[in-house]
Order: structure tokens, then sequence, then C-alpha cells
């Protein structure tokens, strides 16, 4: 086999947007695949309605549909590394001019996040 399935795991996200959207919830089967080079990559796909019971118990909010991602991260430096990140979205009726700035607002933060535990102060 060319990779190692690592973790799997099912998550719940409660997702508190802002201005336009309402607060959304999502549950995802996930998994981590290390490679030998060093490379790895992180997926998941949204569960369908069937699988419903896992959700921890109380009111049920409107549901996200991310179909897939994934996050392909690859090592290029000792401490350094490219990252890709793929994301296929359902948006079911939500005009496009108001999802676009959601999705913008998502994606800056996903990376906002991830500068802080992967800048270091001599980084520009």
């Amino acid at each position: 086999c060319w990779s190692s399935h690592v973790l799997y795991q099912i998550n719940y996200m409660h997702v508190l947007f802002k201005n336009v959207v309402s607060p959304r919830e999502q549950l995802t089967l996930c998994g981590l695949q290390e490679f030998p080079g060093g490379a790895s990559i992180v997926w998941g796909i949204e569960l369908e309605d069937d699988q419903n019971h896992l959700f921890p118990p109380g009111e049920r909010l409107i549901r996200s549909r991310s179909h897939i991602f994934s996050n392909a991260i690859i090592p290029t430096g000792d401490n350094t590394f490219d990252c890709e990140y793929v994301l296929c979205l359902e948006i079911g009726g939500f005009p496009e001019w108001l999802a676009r700035p959601v999705l913008v607002t998502i994606c800056r933060d996903l990376f906002k996040y991830a500068q802080k535990y992967y800048m270091h102060d001599d980084d520009d």
C-alpha cells in the first residue's frame, strides 16, 4: 500500500455565521492518510440523512452540505510545507452573489487560523 490510513473519525460542527447566513450544523466522516515522502491528506465527506442519529441531542439547525473536502499537505523543507485545500459545496438556491463573500471569509479565516501556528516572528 502506498499510503497509511492513520485516523478515521466522525465530526460534528456547529457553525455560527454572521450577516446573511443563519447558524448551520454538519456531520462529517473524516480521515487522515500519510504517505512515505512525508505528505499527508486530510479528507472528509458529509454523512447522509440516514446517519442523523449520530447528531448530539437537541434542536436541529439547518444542515450544511459540503460533499467532500480535502487538504493536501506536502513538505517543502525542514520547517515548510505547501498546502492545497479543496472544498465542494452545495449552496442550494442561495444566490451566488451572496454566497461568495461567505466562502471568501471561510477560506481567509482558515488560513488566518493556521498562520498563528505555522508563522514565526522572523517570517514575512
